[in-house]
């Protein structure tokens, strides 16, 4: 009987030494607030933050079966999604993300992951799956990841929503959960990618511009959301330097797809320059056109280039690119290429001294009607040369958080905004510049928690525009 113990004994020791190595054995460690279901084989479960225990404890003494506060409050030192998740697990092969969570309070969430190691990935195109065999009301969301190689990435989830934004709802006062409490995933919750083949659920059938890849002189470290905590506007002290912080930041580079994309667009513009042709790019919208005017010029400029300029067109709202602005100030001014992207005025905070100073957001079937008109007005003109562009992602800043919020260009907001502009334009057949490759990944960079301004992002993404808008047939 001794004997036979004693070669379990060893066979148990012989599993647990296998185990310890893989990836199986990376993914189970430990922790309390993780609860097992039904996984595939593959599957390996994430560590979860502190704050979902933190937020189930704080409301277990609450007594609550349904949303307990009015539209434009919410709970302090806790997060009611937090409170919800019950797991969050990786499937390699699937190359996906699910989350596994209570329905009862939110039963549709708006989550924001991101993968940070060798580059930096965005999961994307989460999808809510309903799970009818369980004993509570569960729910799935389910993302997807796209990096090009292998290894270990470091994954952090936020969750903004409990409940995402309705389509035709009002979210003047939706508050944004406690930015304290947004975590999700542990501060070292990592998983390990080992699979890079094409899958018909991922975004391989989208065109790849690049990827966002860190500097082989750095230890890789978490990626965490850089936000801007109450009170810390203008204030340098440690709570508030640490969160806002860009150095974070830094290690990465943005690296296209083809790496001799500089060099390709370089020799077109200067093509273009050289054949005399006066190319002006104009950029419709308000600061984030000028920027983007900059960013573009900036290059032109180090290329020497006489022929070709960049410029700004002041359009706060899509409405106002009507017919006699069309005319005076597209066709009038002679643009060889328009660059429409009307969306920050709309759902932010206009400034108090201006003419729509206290203006709501507009709502999203409104916004869409606006950007409808004006696909129609243009169509009906004699512009040519008319695309649309991606509305910029903007981090997080003191205003957003505040509950109510006082300005509402967070990524779920901006998230409608663009699915609006990418469905017109497809619909109405209109060309679309969707710069999210370059943005997404680095949503929280912006200095001022709002403008792509002097650096990495901003510059990748002129280039990039550049390729867009200077194409062979300009240069005949």
């Amino acid at each position: 009987m001794r004997r036979a113990n004693n070669r379990l004994l060893v066979f148990c020791v012989v599993i647990i030494h296998f185990l310890w190595g893989t990836s199986f054995w990376k993914g189970i460690q430990p922790n309390s607030n993780r609860i097992r279901l039904d996984f595939a084989a593959d599957t390996v479960v994430v560590p979860l933050s502190k704050s979902c225990s933190i937020s189930r404890d704080s409301l277990s003494t609450k007594n609550i079966t349904s949303l307990p506060f009015p539209i434009g409050s919410r709970y302090k030192d806790m997060s009611l999604l937090a409170s919800e998740i019950k797991t969050i697990s990786h499937i390699p092969r699937k190359r996906q993300i699910v989350i596994t969570h209570r329905s009862r309070l939110c039963a549709n969430p708006y989550v924001i992951g991101r993968l940070s190691g060798e580059y930096v990935s965005i999961v994307q195109n989460w999808t809510r799956l309903p799970i009818n065999d369980t004993a509570e009301a569960l729910s799935q969301l389910v993302g997807h990841y796209n990096v090009p190689s292998k290894g270990k990435y470091y994954l952090e989830i936020i969750g903004l929503l409990c409940n995402d934004l309705s389509w035709d709802g009002e979210y003047k006062h939706v508050c944004l959960e406690d930015p304290s409490y947004m975590k999700l995933t542990d501060d070292w919750a990592h998983i390990y990618v080992d699979s890079l083949g094409a899958n018909e659920n991922t975004l391989d059938r989208d065109v790849v511009i690049g990827h966002w890849k860190m500097s082989n002189k750095v230890v890789s470290m978490p990626l965490q959301t850089r936000y801007q905590p109450e009170g810390c506007r203008g204030n340098k002290d440690e709570r508030c330097f640490l969160p806002m912080s860009k150095d974070r930041f830094d290690p990465y580079q943005f690296e296209f797809q083809n790496q001799n994309t500089t060099f390709l667009i370089q020799d077109r513009v200067m093509a273009a320059n050289e054949a005399n042709h006066n190319i002006l790019l104009c950029f419709v919208g308000l600061s984030h056109a000028r920027e983007m005017a900059a960013a573009v010029n900036l290059w032109l400029q180090k290329w020497n280039t006489s022929n070709i300029n960049a410029v700004s067109v002041d359009a706060q709202f899509p409405r106002l690119v009507n017919r006699q602005f069309i005319q005076s100030k597209i066709i009038g001014r002679k643009c060889t290429r328009t660059v429409i992207a009307a969306g920050q005025w709309s759902v932010g905070r206009t400034p108090p001294g201006s003419k729509y100073a206290g203006l709501p957001p507009t709502q999203f079937p409104q916004y869409r009607d606006e950007i409808h008109n004006m696909i129609v007005d243009l169509q009906a003109s004699d512009a040519n040369g008319i695309f649309l562009r991606s509305i910029h992602y903007n981090s997080l800043g003191d205003v957003k958080l505040t509950c109510p919020p006082q300005d509402w260009r967070h990524p779920a907001v901006i998230d409608q905004l663009n699915m609006i502009i990418k469905n017109l334009t497809q619909s109405m057949g209109v060309q679309f510049i969707d710069t999210s490759q370059i943005i997404g990944p680095m949503w929280d960079t912006a200095g001022d928690f709002c403008h792509y301004r002097n650096d990495d992002v901003s510059s990748s993404e002129a280039l990039y525009m550049l390729g867009r808008l200077i194409q062979k047939e300009s240069v005949l």
